[in-house]
């Protein structure tokens, strides 16, 4: 269907440098460019009653444009021409691409912004918008509360403009102006000054239909007035469906939002690694809108006391607000009681120093009678007293009495401490109870070099821990869950 003032898309191909578009060719200015200056208010009404007269046409053939804008109409001297109908669909049918100009919805009807189909009332809008601008040299903002009347901005400006404005820019397509009607409008105000008819397109509607009343009418035959009330009743049920689906689509959507916008809100755990009790509470209660909760407290010979060695979630995790974070604090580092070494060998000592995370210190020779060459006389810190896991271990060894002194020498006897004691090997499994969110479990060997702590981490609810464990002599074997002991058996 040829459509008066609307020229067509002539061919379309894709070329090597981009898209190609054959259109027919309209000479003339496009409405774009004939804003950019400010036309006195008869012009502008001039070339809104051509525009309007091509969008009458439109619409008697059954053809609504639904997205003018300036840059879309052509003013030429035969009148106004409206292109790209359908250009932005069509392209991205075949094409696959489609063409968007954001600067142009401010002049599409508030109902084609929504997603609705496009209707007559739409490029009536869209009309009234360009006029608007046109007569007060403002754009309008899409859904304003409200916007000034064109007579307070332009004062030139009749308030019949006002009324004719309004008709076209009503927030519902039924209410504005048809077309047609709009045209006689603007014609009357170019030419008077000032509309003849002042009442909106309802109340001329309401006023020919109590003409109609008024006049007598003849009965209608049995058979349409049964069809009448059919119909009247079928659509008075089928408004009332649609009414009831809209005010249950708008709960459910109100619901919907109500729900989305009530969700707690989501942050991020930081890293509190070394930092205090106190900080850590504050900054997760009141700044980070989550529970602080101290789970147990392990020894750290690298995060000082009273400060956190990690949390659960850890660090980085995307966690919602309202939410536990448990933390492990430092109780500081390991103390343990020392051993007594003294009568033993120095290879002994000094292996027992090691599996104790101690720290050899200084080893002086000395002369004594009665401790035989190799063996410990003196210890520094004394056997018995509690010290911290790191600690440096003084020992004081025999050399034999003087006379079997060697002059010079500083060798030392290397025993095997294990040397004769069978090694005995065996297995550990444990499982973390689903109770505890985070738990912290070790492995301690006891066997005839004293006690060994070989495993020694944090777990989550559920993990499994398997561990191979070995010892000479007699051998047994601990698992404490959070210092609880709860297991233990002989290799």
């Amino acid at each position: 269907m040829l459509l008066p003032c609307a020229p067509g898309l002539v061919e379309a191909s894709r070329e090597t440098d981009g898209l190609l578009l054959v259109r027919d060719f309209v000479e003339g200015l496009s409405l774009e460019k004939w804003l950019l200056k400010r036309h006195a208010p008869a012009e502008v009404l001039s070339r809104g009653v051509e525009i309007l007269q091509s969008v009458a046409a439109w619409h008697a053939n059954g053809v609504v444009h639904g997205m003018l804008h300036p840059g879309n109409i052509i003013l030429t001297h035969e009148g106004a021409v409206l292109t790209d109908y359908d250009q932005a669909a069509a392209v991205a049918q075949t094409f696959g691409v489609s063409v968007v100009r954001p600067d142009a919805l401010v002049y599409v009807a508030p109902e084609v912004r929504a997603g609705r189909n496009a209707r007559p009332g739409s490029d009536v809008y869209s009309v009234g918008v360009v006029l608007y601008e046109a007569l007060t040299g403002r754009k309008l903002v899409p859904d304003a509360p409200e916007r000034p009347k064109p007579s307070e901005v332009n004062k030139e400006l009749s308030p019949g403009v006002d009324l004719v404005l309004e008709g076209m820019l009503k927030p519902e397509p039924d209410d504005r102006y048809p077309a047609a009607q709009a045209v006689e409008a603007l014609s009357k105000l170019r030419e008077l000054g000032e509309p003849q008819q002042r009442r909106s397109p309802r109340e001329l509607r309401r006023q020919r239909a109590r003409a109609r009343e008024e006049q007598p009418r003849a009965p209608l035959p049995w058979g349409v007035t049964a069809t009448l009330g059919f119909y009247r009743v079928l659509f008075t049920i089928l408004g009332t469906i649609l009414v009831s689906a809209t005010t249950l689509s708008g709960l459910a959507y109100g619901t919907y939002r109500w729900l989305d916008e009530s969700r707690p809100t989501e942050v991020i755990i930081p890293d509190v690694t070394g930092m205090t009790k106190d900080r850590a509470k504050t900054l997760f209660e009141q700044t980070l809108d989550l529970q602080f909760s101290v789970s147990v407290e392990q020894a750290s010979k690298d995060v000082p006391a009273g400060a956190v060695i990690i949390t659960q979630p850890g660090p980085g995790r995307k966690v919602r607000a309202g939410r536990v974070v448990q933390a492990i604090l430092s109780s500081g580092p390991a103390q343990l009681t020392m051993p007594r070494l003294v009568t033993g060998t120095q290879s002994d000592a000094l292996d027992q120093v090691q599996r104790l995370g101690l720290k050899q210190g200084i080893i002086q020779k000395q002369a004594d009678d009665t401790i035989p060459d190799g063996y410990v006389i003196k210890q520094e810190p004394e056997a018995g007293r509690r010290v911290e896991s790191g600690a440096q271990v003084n020992l004081w060894v025999s050399t034999g009495p003087d006379d079997k002194r060697r002059r010079g020498a500083d060798a030392e006897q290397a025993k095997d401490p294990n040397a004769g004691k069978p090694l005995r090997k065996g297995k550990v499994r444990v499982t973390v109870p689903a109770s505890d969110s985070i738990c912290w479990v070790k492995i301690v060997v006891h066997d005839v070099n004293g006690e060994q702590i070989v495993y020694n981490k944090v777990h989550n609810a559920g993990d499994t821990v398997s561990r191979a464990v070995e010892g000479h002599g007699t051998t047994s074997v601990e698992v404490f869950l959070n210092d609880q002991l709860v297991q233990k058996k002989d290799l």
